[in-house]
């Protein structure tokens, strides 16, 4: 049964009169007088009788249609109105989504979020690429990646950016260190022993190393460079040196279980974590990214 004729059907049926009926649907007479018949032969019974030259009024046929074709057409209305979202959801929710973020953000914050969005989200493909600060804003600029996330201070203005997870400097010494006994810690005080540190001074800690390296003019003393942090761990809970690097509230908490974290944040205030993309970058997506990790930031699993 057609459903535009029972759309039409139900304007008659309402309005008494088939020409003022075939002005709202924008038809002719003829038109609607052929679709009734259609549906009479095919119910097999008369649906209206003339009321006057203009006028019809339904038979207890037309009336009993008249009852299935309201309920008919509310559930076909909201059969509709579900397959357009199901449809609209396809298509903001689909594609691939290129992600770049440093090593330990890679390593220690994106595990707990990435396997849950993508069962929320299968639609969308998540590819991850460990880069330096530097190749991220570089690889984003030029549009290999969709999504950014580094440091607030390391982001042009240019870029779209949303704040998402604070990181503190951090000193992470072995149980029993002196460095855990003291009160106050300066930037000289942690440079007189063995330091595990980032690769280079793209890392900020890094940069503050080395800068105060040749302020002092002093000589270096890494003993181990990583850009993981779960490495900086690892090589402090050994004895091997002792670490300086922005962490965040969770690696701190799993990293307390087995090695002392001190904060420095006495010394510089927090830094933010921010998601960022270029402004032509498919929205959809990223908004649909980006309000998850912001929602799921306070409740996920972290894998340390």
């Amino acid at each position: 049964m057609n459903i535009q004729y029972l759309r039409n059907f139900y304007v008659i049926a309402k309005l008494g009169n088939i020409t003022k009926a075939a002005e709202v649907v924008h038809r002719t007479q003829s038109t609607l007088s052929s679709q009734i018949k259609n549906l009479e032969d095919r119910l097999g019974t008369p649906l209206f009788e003339r009321a006057g030259r203009k006028s019809v009024i339904l038979t207890p046929a037309g009336e009993a249609l008249l009852e299935f074709t309201k309920r008919l057409l509310l559930q076909y209305d909201e059969l509709e109105m579900r397959l357009g979202q199901i449809q609209s959801l396809s298509e903001e929710e689909s594609g691939r989504l290129r992600i770049g973020a440093a090593p330990s953000v890679v390593d220690n914050l994106l595990p707990g979020f990435i396997p849950e969005f993508q069962k929320r989200h299968p639609g969308i493909r998540i590819q991850l690429f460990s880069r330096s600060p530097a190749e991220i804003i570089e690889q984003v600029r030029e549009g290999f990646l969709d999504i950014g996330i580094s440091l607030d201070s390391a982001i042009p203005k240019n870029f779209l950016s949303y704040r998402w997870i604070p990181l503190h400097l951090t000193l992470m010494v072995p149980f029993g260190h002196a460095l855990a006994e003291k009160k106050r810690i300066g930037i000289q005080d942690i440079m007189t022993y063995p330091l595990i540190m980032p690769t280079n001074s793209r890392f900020l800690t890094r940069l503050i190393y080395d800068q105060q390296v040749m302020d002092m003019g002093i000589e270096p003393n890494i003993v181990l460079e990583s850009d993981y942090n779960i490495t900086h761990a690892r090589y402090v809970r050994a004895g091997f040196g002792i670490s300086f690097m922005y962490l965040s509230d969770t690696a701190i908490e799993a990293f307390s279980q087995k090695i002392r974290c001190i904060s420095l944040d006495y010394l510089t205030p927090p830094l933010y974590l921010k998601i960022f993309h270029r402004k032509s970058t498919n929205m959809n997506i990223v908004t649909t990214f980006v309000n998850f990790m912001d929602a799921y930031k306070e409740n996920r699993e972290d894998f340390l």
